[in-house]
């Protein structure tokens, strides 16, 4: 896969993001209801298929608009809305988060206000999402983190070491050049200044012409650096985006448009019983889940292969990687229970010489299962 991300300035990394599956919803308790109404005043001014901007707001105000998946959306509103009304009344912003989606894995946080509580707000948000973190994987790509989590080699203190975090936050194309400035001069500065990394992704959000900035560090950096980010845009008259400029917003349109993807490393020996006869079994597979299943045609260094599951549905790509691992467990769990069985009666070799033969055969249907 071709790099996804654009490496700008010192401490940023260019690389591309593997598949993942979707995080889960929010939690029981928290109602559609209060979300639309968290979210009222953030998007009151916005029309259909537009973010909400800072309109309205004084000269040295601003709105942020971050990027958050279904359970990080759940962290942010806490239980019965309690964090987030927290953080706007400690702040005196407006925050909110955007409706959910049928079908999408992605919110909107919007946070609008004065630059400097806007900013504070911001690190909140972070210093919420990293408590009691769990890494995530994500079938929609520009969920994915762009920066690789810091080494715990660079923080000896393990405390300290999982305070730091990433938010992604969703700029225009003026407002990422008002970041790098000439020749990455502006973004050198906000790296070494604050001691966080930045990465600019380097093509648009789904319908829009909106990217990704990707910020990692501690809370209290990240704030201070979006602080500092804020004061740019505002210099550059970059802060309130044009009202005709297609603007980023979760909608289930994009799961239709852009293929998502999985992939899973087979271990090679079982590759023949996942396929089936024939590649009967993979083909039924693919049929029953609407999906693309490529299997790589020669083993990686450790040994496997890897089965890469394409669809235009991340439901759909979900329940294929689910019945891929199902088939895997129930193949691994009928040899155990065949080679006990074997050392009972004393004819364990030549039951392994026919499992061989059966593996072998089957994974000679590699490329008509592929088809």
């Amino acid at each position: 896969m071709s790099s996804s991300v654009e490496s700008i300035g010192n401490g940023t990394v260019q690389g591309s993001a593997q598949g993942t599956s979707p995080g889960p919803s929010p939690s029981p308790g928290v109602s559609q209801d209060l979300d639309t109404n968290l979210n009222a005043a953030a998007s009151a001014s916005a029309g259909p298929g537009q973010a909400p901007d800072n309109n309205g707001l004084g000269s040295n105000s601003i709105t942020f608009h971050v990027l958050v998946s279904l359970k990080e959306a759940a962290k942010i509103i806490g239980p019965q809305g309690n964090t987030i009304e927290s953080i706007r009344k400690e702040n005196d912003i407006k925050i909110g988060i955007s409706p959910r989606e049928k079908s999408c894995s992605d919110r909107l946080l919007n946070v609008s206000g004065n630059a400097r509580q806007v900013a504070n707000a911001l690190g909140q948000v972070l210093r919420v999402l990293t408590t009691d973190y769990e890494p995530e994987e994500h079938v929609f790509k520009h969920l994915r983190f762009m920066l690789p989590p810091a080494s715990k080699e660079e923080i000896e203190d393990p405390e300290k070491w999982k305070q730091i975090g990433n938010l992604r936050l969703i700029c225009t194309n003026p407002q990422i050049s008002s970041v790098i400035g000439q020749q990455g001069a502006k973004i050198k500065k906000l790296i070494e200044t604050h001691s966080v990394k930045l990465v600019a992704s380097k093509h648009f959000l789904p319908d829009s012409k909106d990217r990704v900035l990707e910020i990692q560090g501690f809370p209290t950096s990240v704030a201070n650096c979006i602080n500092e980010i804020a004061e740019l845009f505002i210099q550059d008259d970059v802060h309130v985006p044009p009202r005709t400029l297609p603007r980023y917003y979760p909608h289930s349109k994009h799961t239709k448009e852009i293929q998502v993807s999985q992939t899973l490393a087979i271990p090679k020996e079982y590759v023949g019983a996942l396929l089936g006869v024939g590649g009967n079994r993979i083909a039924n597979l693919r049929k029953f889940t609407k999906t693309k299943i490529v299997i790589g045609q020669e083993p990686n260094e450790t040994g496997n292969r890897i089965f890469t599951i394409w669809g235009n549905d991340q439901k759909s790509v979900k329940l294929a990687q689910t019945m891929l691992l199902k088939n895997l467990d129930v193949e691994k769990k009928r040899r155990e229970e065949h080679e006990a069985a074997l050392r009972t009666t004393g004819g364990a070799g030549a039951g392994a010489e026919s499992a061989a033969a059966t593996d072998s055969s089957a994974a000679n249907n590699v490329e008509t299962a592929e088809t």
